[in-house]
């Protein structure tokens, strides 16, 4: 069970990262831990790829209640 618990260790420290990143406007953060292939969905729908992302969070942030976790049942629960 080590291994089980480190990895859910690591998935909970990368979700309060991102988390953390949202709220700091850290773009250091995110080029460091994102995927180069990542994408990411907005609002309406549409996607955006890594280099979008980084410049849509580089700067001062609206709320981000709306990207709370919803179940808290789930591993993404964990809210710094």
């Amino acid at each position: 069970m080590g291994r089980q618990t480190d990895d859910l260790e690591t998935l909970n420290a990368l979700n309060r990262g991102y988390l953390l990143a949202a709220e700091k406007s850290d773009v250091a953060w995110y080029t460091e831990h994102l995927a180069e292939d990542y994408r990411a969905t907005n609002p309406d729908g549409s996607f955006v790829d890594k280099a979008g992302f980084l410049a849509a969070s580089d700067g001062p942030t609206p709320s981000r209640a709306s990207a709370r976790p919803r179940s808290p049942s789930s591993a993404w629960a964990t809210w710094p």
